[in-house]
């Protein structure tokens, strides 16, 4: 099989501490509409990060340490 990584997409600096809650739940039931599921914290010495998987084995994470991030890496697919 074959994993591919899409283009993160980051911002010029991190989420506020105080923000990070919210953003996390946003994110979070962003992913949860779009079929991920399973939240997995990362650990600390990463930053603030959260990855949620989908039954393809795609998985999609949000960090914040020095810029805000949303990746996604997908899963195998036949051809």
């Amino acid at each position: 099989g074959l994993t591919v990584h899409l283009p993160i997409h980051g911002s010029g600096r991190p989420v506020p501490v105080d923000e990070l809650d919210r953003a996390a739940r946003v994110f979070e039931d962003t992913a949860a509409r779009a079929g991920f599921h399973g939240r997995h914290v990362l650990p600390p010495d990463t930053g603030f990060a959260i990855r949620m998987f989908a039954a393809d084995g795609s998985y999609i994470t949000f960090g914040s340490y020095v810029a805000a991030t949303v990746g996604l890496t997908v899963g195998c697919y036949r051809e």
